[in-house]
């Protein structure tokens, strides 16, 4: 009998919040990036764009 075994992994996420409507970008790995690359964008690793949504919500 097969079975099909569903890996369980913790993604990388920011979530954002702008007039009541909410956002989430999740990281892609690889294999996901390449089926969806022709609708996605690349977003470049910014500690300062990590800082400043950090100091943006000090009570997060």
């Amino acid at each position: 009998m097969k079975q099909v075994v569903k890996q369980i992994r913790e993604r990388i996420k920011v979530e954002l919040q702008l007039k009541n409507i909410k956002y989430e970008l999740w990281r892609l790995d690889d294999t996901e990036y390449r089926l969806l690359q022709t609708n996605s964008i690349y977003i470049k690793n910014n500690f300062t764009l990590y800082r400043e949504l950090y100091l943006s919500e000090p009570d997060k």
